[in-house]
């Protein structure tokens, strides 16, 4: 366990995944582009739920509790629908790219940067870290399930060559679990600090 707080597996872990997270890294900056410059037609589609991102900004929590498990339910989601074949993990990445463009669209660009660069720098990594996690999953069942149905391979000699695919998910979730208790921190501390300040 110690092992994915070392360097050498952070960095191994980076490499190994590279793929994943440049794939996440695309979906969301594709979704945000969306979300930024189509939000006149998201507004209409979905007027109640697209129109809350613009308020986001303004009722920003100060419960540190609330913040941290509303968006550690999120990404752990993400990570574990990946044994779900990444297809809800996406459409959440998809919409969370989508929300932060359109309320980028929307909100006085000061107010955008004080409100969510402090902890987003941390929140947003983390929903790519995530997303990636998702990807390493779908993944590790492919090839479980290939196993199975080709019979080249036992299911127990798959299992074990690929094992480090499931610790690979683990540092992932314990990756995410960080990021977020620091982003929900700095959200529930200095967002609202810089915000009365820009706002006074």
């Amino acid at each position: 366990m110690k092992e994915i707080f070392t360097i050498d597996y952070i960095k191994s872990y980076i490499s190994r995944n590279a793929n994943y997270f440049i794939i996440s890294i695309i979906i969301f900056l594709i979704s945000a582009l969306l979300g930024f410059y189509f939000n006149n037609y998201f507004n209409n589609i979905l007027p109640d739920h697209f129109r809350m991102a613009t308020s986001i900004i303004d009722e920003i929590s100060v419960d540190f509790r609330d913040i941290f498990i509303h968006n550690i339910f999120i990404d752990l989601s993400v990570v574990f629908n990946g044994f779900l074949f990444s297809i809800d993990s996406i459409i959440t990445t998809v919409l969370n790219g989508v929300l932060l463009g359109y309320a980028f669209s929307r909100v006085n660009t000061i107010l955008f940067v004080v409100g969510i660069t402090p902890h987003g720098i941390f929140e947003i990594p983390s929903s790519i870290i995530a997303m990636g996690g998702s990807l390493i999953a779908t993944r590790w069942e492919i090839r479980m399930l290939n196993s199975i149905i080709s019979k080249k391979h036992t299911f127990r000699e798959e299992f074990k060559k690929y094992k480090y695919m499931l610790k690979d998910i683990l540092a992932t979730v314990i990756y995410v679990f960080i990021l977020l208790i620091i982003a929900a921190a700095i959200e529930s501390t200095i967002t609202p600090l810089l915000l009365s300040i820009v706002s006074a």
